[in-house]
């Protein structure tokens, strides 16, 4: 028996610890919109492409700061010479076999080439201010999308909040009708009223738990989580909701976001960058001029020494392989001037599609312009209308509260039906809704044109 108690009480603390591992790993983390943010900039697919992208582009820097340096190379040839052929090392011609080995360094520099390898470095290091612009364009962009989940998933919850808590009003107003109709003070037929309400709540709730569901899916799509992976954001403090704050002009947010926005600033530099090539291209039209050298040196199986002091019997013997290759050192160098002539008109083709390229920039930096007006007017007139609907909706909250205490103790008088009660209770409810809805629009509205204005989106 001992044994068996023991045996069952290891049993029991087994499943107990097991029980309380599971929950410490199945609990959700919660997570602040700091928190998102840090994540998503740090594991963003998107924002990891742009980074891949500076850094080839750096790299491209470099490799154009190396064009300024000589070429400089080394070769070695091993030939095998069948019949009639020159000996390279003798200029003979022989007819036989041969075996030749040589070597060779040869240097070149280019002088001048019309500039166009400082300019290329010029550009090329621009391209990369603008590459690093265009991903502090994706990382705020991503940032203010991460709000708009964020601000959603809260708006949904309160909403679910507030559902709940009127349903718990309902149920204590079921639970004081059913105490009536037992005690005879109402008829039966005063509870079915209430019970259609309740059962309307409820499929509030649940659409309400589904919204909140869609908008966390949302914000783990714009976080690229992990499949399987369940976060619980973390509410933040309320930040002070002012009625009647004061919002800027869209003339003002834009011509303070013309001077803050990385997408402004990249167009800008590709437009420099495009006049950049056209003066690349330009250059050529420019003659070219380098230097160059070269030295070598070979062995030939064939090449003889013959010494003819005794005329009648000249002597040959073969020269050894380190003698000849220190005999036929040679040197060459010297200036080349290029100048172009024909060249079926590539640098003219080059020009035009630079010039077209500064066209297409501008055009596109103009967009970009609008694009930014055209969202701050938005932003802007979202903002107004969000004020205005957070104000009136409170008024009205006001009011509906008003009415709803007003119908409760009449209905507790007796001089007011059920349904009229449901009605005002609806009123009411629709109220708090409507405020919940104008708040966090008038919030993420706000924080939109703090965004265009070159502020940090915080909440708190």
């Amino acid at each position: 028996m001992d044994d068996q108690k023991c045996r069952f009480k290891s049993t029991g603390f087994f499943f107990i610890f097991l029980f309380l591992v599971s929950n410490v790993f199945s609990q959700t983390e919660e997570w602040t919109l700091e928190q998102c943010v840090t994540y998503a900039v740090q594991n963003n697919i998107q924002l990891k492409q742009g980074q891949l992208n500076q850094a080839m582009a750096e790299m491209q820097v470099q490799q154009s700061k190396y064009d300024l340096t000589p070429n400089v190379n080394g070769t070695f040839d091993l030939g095998l010479n069948l019949g009639r052929s020159i000996d390279p090392t003798t200029n003979q011609f022989l007819n036989q076999t041969t075996w030749t080995n040589q070597y060779g360094l040869s240097l070149s520099q280019e002088v001048f080439s019309g500039l166009t390898k400082l300019k290329t470095i010029d550009k090329n290091k621009i391209d990369v201010q603008a590459i690093a612009l265009d991903n502090e364009s994706l990382k705020t962009n991503l940032e203010l999308n991460l709000l708009t989940a964020y601000l959603n998933i809260l708006n949904a919850e309160e909403q679910l909040e507030q559902a709940k808590i009127s349903q718990k009003s309902t149920e204590e107003q079921l639970q004081r009708t059913q105490t009536l109709i037992k005690a005879g003070a109402l008829a039966e037929k005063a509870i079915i009223d209430i019970e259609t309400q309740k059962i309307s709540e409820e499929a509030t709730i649940t659409n309400l738990e589904n919204q909140v569901k869609l908008a966390y899916n949302t914000l783990k799509n714009i976080l690229q989580l992990e499949p399987g992976k369940d976060i619980k954001i973390k509410k933040p403090e309320e930040p002070d909701v002012v009625g009647n704050q004061v919002i800027e002009t869209p003339e003002t947010i834009y011509s303070e976001a013309l001077k803050r926005r990385p997408e402004i600033k990249s167009q800008q530099l590709k437009i420099e960058s495009s006049k950049l090539s056209l003066s690349i291209a330009k250059g050529a039209y420019l003659p070219t001029i380098s230097l160059f050298s070269s030295f070598g040196t070979g062995y030939s199986n064939q090449f003889r020494n013959y010494d003819f002091s005794d005329p009648l019997n000249p002597i040959v013997s073969k020269v050894s392989y380190g003698n000849q290759l220190n005999d036929n050192i040679g040197y060459n160098m010297g200036i080349r001037l290029t100048i172009p002539i024909y060249n079926k008109r590539l640098p003219y083709f080059g020009m035009r599609q630079a010039e077209f390229g500064i066209q297409n920039a501008d055009f596109q930096l103009k967009t970009a312009e609008l694009q930014l007006y055209e969202n701050i007017k938005q932003a802007y007139l979202r903002a107004t209308t969000a004020q205005a609907n957070y104000n009136i909706s409170l008024k009205s909250l006001e009011a509906s509260n008003k009415s709803l205490e007003y119908a409760k103790e009449r209905l507790d008088r007796g001089v007011l039906t059920q349904i009229e009660y449901t009605v005002a209770k609806n009123v009411r409810d629709a109220a708090q809704s409507r405020v919940s809805q104008a708040k966090y629009e008038y919030i993420f509205s706000t924080k939109v044109l703090d965004f265009y204005m070159g502020k940090d989106i915080q909440l708190d």
